[in-house]
C-alpha cells in the first residue's frame, strides 16, 4: 500500500494581509481568517473568542512521494515573498503529512533545505499512524 501524502502550506501573521498567497500560488486557500474574526472550527461551529492573526493554508494532496517536487514548486513561487513575513514576526511553514503508519523515508537535498533557510520557510514532517 502506498503512503497517502499531503503537502500543507501555511502562513500566519498578526497584522499582514495573507491573501496575497492565493494569486503567487495560483490556488485559493484551504481555510483562511483574519485578524478580530470569530473563532470556528473548520465545519463553522463557534469556539468562542476572535482570532488575534490572519491565517492562510493550502493542502497539497497527493499518493505518491512527489514531496519535494511539490516544495520546489512552491519555493519558486514564493522566494522573494516570506522573508518580509518573518522580519515581521510573521511565517511560511510546509507540513509533510504522511498517512498510513508504514515506515517512511524521504531525502530533501541540502540545496532545498537551504533555499527554504533563506526564504524564512519553516519545513515540518509529520507521520500519522
Amino acid at each position: 500500500m502506498n503512503p497517502r501524502y499531503t503537502i500543507q502550506l501555511r502562513a500566519v501573521h498578526e497584522h499582514h494581509d495573507l491573501t496575497w498567497l492565493s494569486k503567487a500560488i495560483g490556488v485559493s486557500p484551504s481555510r483562511e481568517w483574519s485578524t478580530g474574526e470569530q473563532r470556528t472550527s473548520p465545519i463553522g461551529r463557534s469556539l468562542g473568542g476572535v482570532r488575534k492573526e490572519n491565517y492562510w493554508s493550502y493542502i497539497f494532496d497527493t499518493n505518491s512521494n512527489d514531496t519535494v517536487k511539490i516544495i520546489c514548486n512552491i519555493l519558486e513561487k514564493l522566494e522573494n515573498f516570506p522573508k518580509e513575513l518573518e522580519i515581521s514576526k510573521g511565517a511560511i511553514m510546509i507540513i509533510v503529512d504522511i498517512y498510513d503508519g508504514s515506515r517512511f523515508a524521504a531525502e530533501i537535498d541540502s540545496e532545498i533545505l537551504g533555499r527554504l533557510s533563506f526564504a524564512g520557510i519553516t519545513l515540518g514532517i509529520e507521520s500519522f499512524a
